[in-house]
């Protein structure tokens, strides 16, 4: 959840520590808020840091003391364990030293009570300056960090699905630390797809644009974006901006940022955040030529294999189960001489459409042949493999396809096989770091018993479902070892 920035006309707020043994004189409070300050008091030092803990506004905390003593100390911490950032006034009433620790950070003034308000007033004036470039400092650190997690994925083989996703998140959490919203309320944003028809659709939204996805934003917002697009140059209103996303002299989209204002400028670390994006946009693009299948938005036969043999590695060195579904569409030849090969084509983007909105978003979905498809489930036994399977059926099975006229009835045959760590694995043979033929040979076994199950649930009677016992890591050892020719 993005933690909302404090808002332009909120005062910094002097948080005063009340004490009896150092009580605070009503003329420094006063002074500081003829100065513009608001100012509240806490008496304790646990009160103290649930308000600076609570409140976004409280950057400069006033300790008066007359000596350094435990309880003192104990309350410094406690209010630098609540905000790191927070600028402390240790306001000393006598001439005491002051260990070196401290002194690194903290603003020591030697103050008594019978010293002008102004005295005072000064070292909060210089605490509003330490407590914002603390804070500038954080922003700085976290935004770079942001900037780090969003260049690895360079290097990372994403879908653009993926991809949009986190380049949206990224955006809104540096928009949430470096800019004040407009209305104080949190920043939503989306992020739109230049498609080959030169239109803009939404693949990704977030806050209160997030009912928008796979479509378009209300008229004039699209506009305003189609014209960020069109003339490459940043457009936005009183409330949103919007930036285009350009890479080799091409536009591939734009990014949708609402709550913050136009005028408002746009932060650096923003700049190269979206800089970023257009590059790893590029690279997904490229991705998705060659690893997805551009009727099912499946991946294809290649890549689902890749990611199934990475799935049986993992499983392999977490000892987690791991199961696969295959899945045949039947009588889709009969359809597609019956139809035509274009309703052919719109029934298996249906297909690929009910697969994913009935997996969960660890889950990994491929178009196997022309109509067979491959889900793997991660860290999925048998059992919850099946009631993925159920769901499965009864989407496809309760789906309507018109054409011509006619209804076409759907129905789709699954074979649900996998691996289960051994009860009795004293050896851990599922967490043997095994060189590359043992894990292609367990991906070929796993593939075949769910092919076989596949079949044999064709021929069967509805649903038609087909479960096996799954594999074991114990068995697939022992085969490698005697192919091996190892005792």
């Amino acid at each position: 959840m993005l933690q909302q920035s404090p808002v332009q006309d909120t005062l910094p707020q002097v948080l005063f520590i009340d004490n009896d043994l150092a009580p605070i004189p009503d003329a420094w409070q006063a002074c500081c808020r003829e100065d513009g300050f608001a100012v509240e008091t806490a008496s304790t030092a646990a009160d103290a840091a649930a308000n600076v803990a609570a409140s976004c506004s409280t950057t400069i905390a006033v300790v008066p003391a007359e000596e350094i003593t435990p309880e003192l100390e104990t309350t410094l911490v406690t209010l630098m364990g609540a905000n790191p950032d927070l600028a402390i006034v240790l306001a000393l009433s006598a001439p005491v030293e002051v260990p070196e620790h401290w002194r690194e950070r903290l603003l020591v003034a030697h103050l008594s009570p019978q010293d002008p308000p102004f005295a005072l007033l000064g070292w909060v004036r210089a605490a509003r300056e330490v407590a914002m470039a603390r804070k500038s400092a954080a922003v700085r650190r976290q935004c770079e960090r942001d900037l780090v997690a969003l260049t690895d994925q360079l290097n990372v083989e994403r879908t653009t699905d993926e991809a949009v996703e986190s380049i949206l998140s990224t955006a809104l959490c540096v928009v949430a630390r470096t800019c004040d919203s407009y209305d104080g309320a949190p920043f939503s944003g989306a992020l739109l797809l230049m498609n080959d028809e030169g239109e803009l659709t939404v693949v990704a939204s977030q806050g209160e644009l997030a009912g928008y996805r796979q479509g378009q934003l209300p008229g004039a917002l699209q506009a305003d974006a189609m014209l960020a697009a069109e003339q490459r140059t940043i457009q936005g209103g009183e409330r949103y901006v919007v930036f285009p996303l350009i890479r080799n002299d091409r536009t591939l989209g734009v990014l949708f940022l609402h709550g913050m204002p136009c005028a408002a400028g746009v932060p650096d670390a923003l700049k190269v955040i979206i800089s970023h994006a257009a590059v790893v946009l590029e690279n997904v693009t490229l991705f998705d030529l060659a690893a997805i299948d551009t009727t099912t938005r499946m991946f294809t036969r290649s890549f689902i294999l890749k990611r199934l043999y990475q799935a049986i590695k993992s499983s392999s060195r977490t000892g987690q189960d791991l199961t696969v579904l295959m899945m045949d569409l039947d009588r889709f030849k009969q359809v597609n001489d019956t139809y035509g090969h274009l309703v052919g084509d719109r029934v298996l983007r249906d297909i690929g459409m009910l697969l994913h909105n009935a997996i969960r978003d660890t889950d990994i979905l491929g178009r196997y042949g022309g109509d067979e498809f491959i889900a793997v489930l991660p860290n999925t036994p048998i059992n919850g493999g099946m009631e993925v399977a159920q769901r499965l059926y009864s989407s496809v099975a309760s789906h309507k396809v018109i054409a011509g006229g006619a209804e076409i009835p759907l129905a789709i045959s699954i074979g649900v096989g996998g691996i289960h760590q051994d009860e009795g694995d004293p050896k851990g043979y599922a967490r043997l770091r095994s060189p590359h033929e043992y894990f292609q040979h367990a991906m070929e076994m796993v593939l075949s018993q769910a092919d076989g199950l596949m079949y044999r649930a064709k021929h069967g009677r509805d649903p038609r479902i087909a479960a096996g016992l799954p594999l074991s890591w114990l068995s697939f050892h022992k085969q490698d070892r005697q192919a091996n020719g190892d005792a």
